[in-house]
């Protein structure tokens, strides 16, 4: 029985050596070949609206990298592009729908809404250059003042600049979130697991993330601060001379700060409760495992 077992667990190994050689050698052979030489095939879908008419947008996106930018034109413009399997390219779509109060509802998808099996030639064809190669949806917003943002997505980064609404959220299953000059009233930023990056962000700020840290550079306060991770560093950064109200705790890690202004009212190891400056709005951060730091903005 002993005997038994261990040639079948010999055997097991040797199958496993002898597949990732395979695997190896068809990695090779498919970072010197094109896309269409390895069962890809290329997608490009676009949609225009006039932006007088469009108030908000409500975005939902499976498995793609969105990427929202403000424009110089006077429409408002989606592009969903990328490689994909050719047995699927009749699964990429990009629907989109301006309803009466001027709500622009997207609906940008390059999969199967549900499928069993695996493709191995789209799985090698990701990973054969060490990087995964979702599709990109790219949208261009004029520039005015929208009523509401809300971009949500499964699987894939979000990265939105220059833009202006009332209300932002963003909302990602896995994937990381980057926002830059962003001005508002109210803004969220969620992902289950993945980064937060944030940048010149003038409204009420709320970040959470269950895995994966965030980091926030804030020249000017322009409401309070929330921050959250389960597991991840939050990193905040603001001027020397803002005024605000901290609170900052964390269950397993550090707090730090390098401000000289901040007087302390509560200074334990894990939780904190500073004024800066004269006070003004609160900054919040709460961290399950990690370290919390507030810092200078240099």
């Amino acid at each position: 029985m002993k005997i038994g077992f261990k040639l079948l667990i010999s055997l097991a190994v040797l199958c496993i050596l002898v597949g990732g050689i395979g695997v190896a050698w068809s990695l090779q052979e498919f970072r010197l070949s094109e896309p269409e030489q390895i069962g890809l095939v290329p997608i490009e879908i676009e949609k225009t609206f006039e932006a007088d008419k469009v108030k908000s947008m409500r975005l939902s996106a499976g498995t793609s990298n969105v990427v929202v930018t403000k424009s110089t034109g006077s429409d408002v413009k989606l592009r969903l592009t990328g490689s994909m399997a050719e047995a699927n390219k009749d699964y990429a779509r990009l629907d989109a729908k301006l309803s009466p109060d001027g709500e622009l509802v997207v609906d940008a998808r390059s999969n199967k809404t549900f499928h069993i099996g695996i493709d191995l030639t789209q799985i090698l064809a990701l990973i054969a250059d060490g990087r995964v190669q979702w599709p990109t949806l790219e949208v261009s917003l004029p520039d005015k003042v929208y009523e509401r943002l809300d971009l949500r997505a499964d699987t894939g980064a979000v990265r939105m600049s220059g833009l202006q609404a009332d209300t932002l959220l963003i909302k990602l299953g896995t994937g990381k979130v980057e926002l830059s000059d962003f001005r508002g009233k109210d803004a969220v930023l969620q992902t289950d697991t993945g980064a937060i990056r944030g940048s010149n962000i003038e409204a009420e700020l709320r970040a959470v993330s269950d895995t994966g840290s965030i980091q926030l550079d804030l020249p000017v306060l322009a409401g309070g601060v929330e921050a959250n991770s389960d597991t991840g560093s939050i990193r905040i950064q603001v001027k020397e001379d803002a005024g605000f109200r901290l609170e900052a705790t964390t269950d397993i890690g550090s707090l730090n700060t390098n401000l000289p202004g901040l007087s302390f009212e509560q200074k334990e190891r894990r939780r904190w409760a500073a004024t800066n400056g004269d006070g003004g709005p609160l900054i919040k951060l709460t961290n399950d495992i990690g370290s919390v730091a507030v810092n200078s903005l240099r």
